[in-house]
């Protein structure tokens, strides 16, 4: 991951689109401490469409976009029978219909997405077709009886697409989950990393968009370093502050306030993990069609709950919104942005640093 030139040294503030509100308010950012000329934003809660507003602030030094006063109870931003991730498997058998898409999918799209080296896979990427989650693992390059930990699991959707492409030491935990569970065979658990036993090693710990709805990210990074075996590696999901922030501003559908705590710029983060006793062994930016879709969709100020929803879908994409004009467009723009390392979301790959290792 490079650091831009602006930003070797500090990074210059954001410049969000005309017509963003700020105010100016003296307060600490948690990543790298400053509290000179930080901006606050106004958000909004858009993806189910409550409108309720949240204060933000935006670092001036390092660019990391933090919520001001962290929620008491988080928990209710998640409704199990609401929030898309945390929904799990009823058990009742799906209709003949849905099981043959599934399954489809799985051989159309998550197994080329964990070998990612085909000529399919490549088409598929070009359309945004990939199993983003497998494909992240894939790269990791581990083996298939790998202990795995996803922190920030939800309903393990991703653990069980791994299941079933081979591997079998599978773990999944969640704070936001309404109790525990068993999904195909695999422990789902209602806990936090902290709450994990001290002895308790994972050859590859996945947080697969969830490092940024956690109140203390460094602290949680450090967990994360805890628990790896001495050549273990984290998976890291998430977004990135970056072009469509400046487009946008505050109708960055990523920016999703409450539940993103802390969304980190490439500089931030590499000051976390600074603090954290890891070090990057790899990345790449992935991001979608959807940061100017969705955004645009915000700045009319329609929320994610009240977009229709599609006769159809396939991997990430509604298959209306796959074959216009206006979809390709954005996703050459997006797919230009990965290659300069300015698209809006990004995986990275973390090892222990040789100083902070022990014996797992």
């Amino acid at each position: 991951m490079a650091i831009p030139e602006a930003g070797r040294g500090g990074v210059a503030p954001s410049v969000p689109s005309a017509g963003t509100s700020f105010r100016s308010l003296e307060s600490t950012c948690r990543i790298c401490g400053d509290v000179q000329h930080n901006r606050t934003l106004t958000l909004k809660e858009m993806m189910f469409g409550s409108r309720e507003e949240f204060n933000y602030v935006e670092c001036a030094t390092c660019g990391t976009v933090q919520i001001v006063e962290i929620p008491s109870d988080l928990g209710k931003y998640y409704p199990s029978a609401g929030y898309y991730s945390l929904v799990l498997p009823s058990g009742r058998r799906a209709s003949p219909l849905h099981e043959f898409l599934e399954a489809l999918e799985f051989r159309a799209i998550a197994r080329p997405s964990l070998g990612h080296g085909s000529e399919w896979y490549q088409r598929l990427s070009a359309l945004d077709l990939t199993e983003p989650g497998v494909e992240a693992v894939g790269k990791a390059n581990v083996a298939r009886d790998a202990r795995v930990l996803e922190v920030g699991c939800g309903n393990g959707r991703l653990l069980r697409i791994l299941a079933r492409l081979g591997f079998t030491n599978l773990r999944g935990i969640d704070p936001f989950l309404p109790g525990d569970a068993i999904a195909g065979g695999i422990p789902l658990e209602k806990r936090e990393l902290d709450d994990l036993d001290r002895s308790a090693f994972f050859d590859l710990v996945i947080l697969y968009h969830s490092l940024e709805h956690v109140p203390d990210p460094i602290a949680t990074l450090r967990s994360v370093r805890e628990h790896l075996t001495g050549d273990g590696v984290a998976v890291v999901a998430m977004p990135i502050v970056n072009a469509a922030f400046r487009e946008y501003g505050t109708s960055w559908y990523q920016l999703d306030p409450p539940r993103h705590l802390h969304l980190f710029s490439a500089r931030s983060f590499e000051i976390a993990l600074a603090r954290s006793g890891l070090r990057l062994s790899g990345s790449y930016f992935n991001s979608t069609a959807a940061q100017f879709r969705l955004s645009e969709a915000y700045a009319r100020n329609v929320a994610l709950a009240e977009i229709p929803s599609p006769m159809l879908s396939f991997g990430r994409a509604r298959l209306p919104e796959l074959l216009t004009r206006r979809e390709a467009r954005y996703r050459a723009r997006a797919h230009a942005l990965n290659a300069t390392e300015e698209g809006d979301q990004a995986v990275f790959y973390l090892r222990r640093k040789a100083e902070a290792m022990r014996a797992g």
